[in-house]
This record gives structure tokens, sequence and C-alpha cells, in this order.
């Protein structure tokens, strides 16, 4: 047993080429876990078959997500001697090139995992046995032997959600039993996200003292309510134990990352050939200052990372997908979460390899406030909120354009028409001063912080400034009377007017979802049009703030 301060024997480790040339050193020790995170295509399965090949470690076991699920009897259908002989097999195929997409085996694990499970129920009661025979009371064999092996499987089962219990019968036959109902039945009729739990805590509770575990993808045949715990349980019932985990949910990889270990994102591979040869890796390090949001998006296994304003629920996202379809997008809610996320990762060396951007509504800021942002790497809209984009001239006349091939309408009166109607419902019921006044507490809200004192005590605290409302609201009705359309678009939050309903109907539209929607379409089949709306974010440049 390892003592305090005491570095523990790593039981595996590896030096994995990676694209700079060198090695990326890795090792894991009784207890830890390797988290190894990527998106499909990036190089996971080339890494998981690589690494058995290539190990430094005393025991070493694969576990596949690949491997079939089914199994026609309820009990072990193999002798000792096939239990040797096939499980010698599959750890020879494990190691080959091709077990990255074949399992040469399928149809072999699982009868070796309820071999392993009940031999080990039957080693158990054997001992047991001779304990009580030599004299030792209840609770000398309780204390020398510890809990018997179907309740720590049992209890991983139900840990992780599933209202199950697993038993043996005279026969030697495993069943399971629904706590619920009491209903019993053999464990081959059970459905394939219990199989897939059974199996895996068979395969890892059985194991000897040791053992290496590389677990491919064990999300693959598990719901998402139970996989993160189902994991992490069985882990904790194996601190003997050493494991490597691939995965590409983000919520496993989170959750394993609080364990003892590391974790790595894996962005690429390159290939000589069929040999898969270097891999792009990155460690995730611990950073107690970093938002959770921004923990989670750098586990999205992306390197270029975009954090927008809003919720994950957002209607406002399908827009967003369109435009930057090559970043990963990540709502964070209000803009003071949004800009410490930004500047935690863009401040921390150990995430070098990401570029990391925000983007925020325009909301009526200053140039000295864009400019700032933007040395933060924060982008601000050029309109107030994203969704004025549907609402601008070129959208409206690209939409028009599209709805004149199916009615014969002019576009260009179509979308005038849509511009008058618009302005007459801004002009209507003090509609101007409600949104200049949205404005102005936006303004006022983010003065407050500016004029924030850095010490605070007993005195009275005074704030004045003088309210940004007169000016906004000269300047709305000034565009207002030239028929500044997009003057108007670009500074006003339109989402709750009228206007909108306006310049649905006047297109052809019986509704703003209608109208959305087909803008959305112009948008995505259009990167000229894309190009037009000036997204501040430049897609193929590569221009970004220094820092």
């Amino acid at each position: 047993m390892t003592q305090i301060g005491e570095v523990p024997t790593p039981l595996a480790q590896w030096n994995i080429p990676v694209f700079t040339g060198g090695f990326c050193s890795v090792q894991v020790s009784a207890g830890e876990v390797l988290t190894i995170l990527g998106a499909n295509g990036s190089g996971k399965s080339a890494l998981a078959s690589w690494m058995p090949r290539n190990s430094q470690a005393t025991a070493i076991r694969r576990v596949l997500a690949q491997r079939k699920l089914w199994f026609t009897q309820s009990g072990p259908s193999i002798t000792p001697a096939d239990r040797q002989t096939r499980f010698a097999q599959i750890t020879h195929w494990d190691q080959e090139f091709s077990s990255r997409y074949l399992d040469h085996s399928d149809s072999q694990r699982s009868g070796i995992a309820l071999f392993d499970m009940l031999a080990k129920i039957n080693q158990e009661n054997r001992e047991r046995v001779d304990l009580y025979e030599a004299g030792s009371s209840t609770e000398d064999v309780t204390r020398r032997m510890g809990p018997r092996v179907l309740d720590t499987f049992n209890t991983v089962l139900q840990t992780s959600g599933l209202e199950i219990e697993i038993g043996v019968d005279s026969t030697e036959n495993f069943f399971a039993k629904h706590l619920n109902s009491d209903v019993t039945y053999p464990i081959h009729l059970m459905s394939d996200g219990e199989k897939s739990a059974l199996l895996l805590a068979a395969e890892i509770i059985t194991a000897p003292s040791g053992v290496t575990f590389i677990i491919d993808e064990p999300e693959r045949h598990l719901h998402r309510a139970i996989s993160d715990e189902l994991i992490k349980t069985i882990i904790a019932t194996r601190n003997d134990c050493a494991f490597v985990v691939f995965t590409h949910d983000l919520d496993l990889a989170a959750s394993l990352s609080e364990q003892r270990g590391k974790v790595l994102t894996v962005f690429g591979v390159r290939w000589e050939g069929e040999q898969a040869m270097q891999w792009d890796l990155h460690e995730i390090a611990q950073d107690d200052s970093l938002p959770e949001i921004a923990r989670q998006a750098i586990l999205g296994g992306r390197k270029e990372i975009l954090f927008i304003e809003g919720e994950t629920t957002s209607h406002d996202l399908s827009l967003y997908k369109v435009l930057f379809p090559d970043w990963l997008l990540v709502p964070s809610g209000g803009c003071d979460t949004l800009i410490r996320s930004v500047s935690g990762l863009r401040n921390s060396e150990s995430f070098h390899w990401v570029r990391a951007r925000g983007l925020v509504d325009g909301d009526w800021r200053s140039e000295q406030e864009i400019e700032s942002l933007f040395s933060l790497g924060i982008h601000v809209l050029p309109v107030s909120e994203i969704e004025n984009l549907y609402y601008t001239s070129e959208v409206l006349q690209a939409v028009a354009e599209q709805q004149a091939s199916t009615f014969g309408d002019d576009p260009q009166v179509k979308v005038e028409e849509a511009k008058s109607a618009a302005m007459k419902a801004l002009g209507k019921n003090e509609t101007l001063e409600r949104l200049t006044g949205h404005l102005s507490k936006s303004v006022v809200a983010r003065k407050l912080v500016e004029y924030m004192p850095d010490v605070v005590d007993e005195n009275a605290i005074e704030i004045n400034f003088d309210s940004p409302f007169p000016q906004i609201l000269r300047q709305m009705k000034d565009h207002l009377t030239a028929g500044a359309y997009d003057e108007l678009i670009k500074a006003l939050p339109i989402r709750n007017t009228s206007m909108r309903i306006e310049i649905a109907r006047h297109l052809g539209f019986q509704s703003i979802q209608d109208y959305e929607t087909a803008a959305l379409h112009r948008i995505r089949n259009s990167p000229p049009l894309q190009i037009d709306l000036h997204i501040p974010i430049e897609k193929q440049s590569g221009r970004e703030p220094s820092g």
C-alpha cells in the first residue's frame, strides 16, 4: 500500500508521438484515471489500439466499445481450459492493429466475463466456508473477506441508476430482478444498456490486482443518465487498478476529470499508410480560477471556442451555428461569465493551444468599450442583438428575391414596402421610447460597474452621470425621420416589437418564425451574404486580436 507522501509506482506508461515531433509522456498508477477525450475522427480509436501495443505495463486489458452485447445463455458456456485459450487469443488480437475497427473475438468476450464472474463467486464461497470450518465468527469472516462480490456488483449497478439486482440460481445461471416489481428473468433477456453495464462491471470487478484497463468509449451502449455514475463507481471499487478511458462524451469526461489522474484532448492523427504515427495531444490542466463553463468548453475537444451570450436552448443558436460552423459554440449566459471564460483561457499558458474568443451584443457600446473588449479577445456584434441580422437590408433583399422566384413580385418593391411598414410600427405607441429605455438600462448597468469604487467602507457612495436616454432617443428619432432603416436595425433591440411581423407579412410570410426560417436558409446557402453581414470574427483570414 502506498504511504502518504510516497510516489506511487506506475502500472503503465507511454511515450506517445505527437505532431511537434516529440513525445507526450503519460503514466497511470493504481487508483488513477487517464481520460482521453476527442471528437469522432480525431484519432481516439487509433490511439486506443496503439496503447496496448506500445505500453510498459505488467498487465493490460482493453475493453472494446464495439463488442457484441448479445449472449444466448445466462451462464458461462465454456470450460476452464476454453477460458484460458480464448483469453490468450483475445489478448493477442487486442494487440493487433486491426483491432481498431475489427473485434476478432466479439462472440467470446461475454462468455469469459460470465465465466470469471461465476468463478469469483464460487471461489469466494469456498474461502468463506473454509474460514467458518476453521472456527471463525461471522464478524471475523466479514472483516477478512470484505463485502461479497455479488453485493459489490449490485451496488455498482444500483448506484449508477439501474433498478436491477443480479443473482445466481441453483443451476449456476445468472438472473436479473427488477427491484420495483420483483420480476425475475434470465440475463440474456436484459436490455442492451443493462447487458453493457453488466459486462463492463463483471470484466473489471473480477480482474486481478494491478491491471491497467483501456476502456474505449464506454458510453457507446450506455444511456447518458447512467454512464457517468457507472464508470465512476466501477473505478472506485478497483483502486488497486489503473484506468485509461477514451470518450467523446463531455459529461463523462468532466466527471472523470474530478478523479485522480490526467485529462488529455486529442485533436488529430497523422497516418503513414494504414499506420497511425503521431497525434495532436494536449493536457487539460487543472485551473480552479477558470469558470466551469470554460472548462466544459475545453473538454469539447476543439481548438477554436467561441463564447456567446444566451443559453443552450436559445433560438439564436441556429444562426450562430450557420455563421460560425468551424467553432465550438458555448452559450455562457451573461456577459460577465463570457468575459471571465475568454480571459481565463487566453491568460493561461496551460491552454496556449486553444483559440478562445467571445461575441457579445451591440447594446449601444461606445467605441472605447468595443476597443477594450477587442483587446480581451471579445468581439461586438454590429447589431444590438444577433437576431437583428435577419432584418438587415441585405437579408431582406435575399429573401425577397427568393420569394419573387415563386410569386413573381418585384423584390425591390417588396423590400421597400416592408421597410416602410416596419418604421411605421416603430413610430407608434411610444415603441421608440420603450426600446430606448431598454438600451439605456444596459448602458447604465455597464456604467455602474465602471464607476464601482475599489474600496467600500462606512462612507456614503455617490455615483453621478448623465442619463443616456435623451441622447439615444434623439438619435433614434432622427434615424426614423430620415428613413435610416439599417441604422435603426443596428441600434435597437427589436425582438419585442411589431415591426418583425410587419416585415414578415409584407414579404409573404404568415409568421415571424416562417420568415426567420427562410432568412436562415438564405444566409446558410449564401457565403457572400454572410460576408455582407459584417460579422466581426473572420472565418478564413485568421485575423484576431493580439495577446
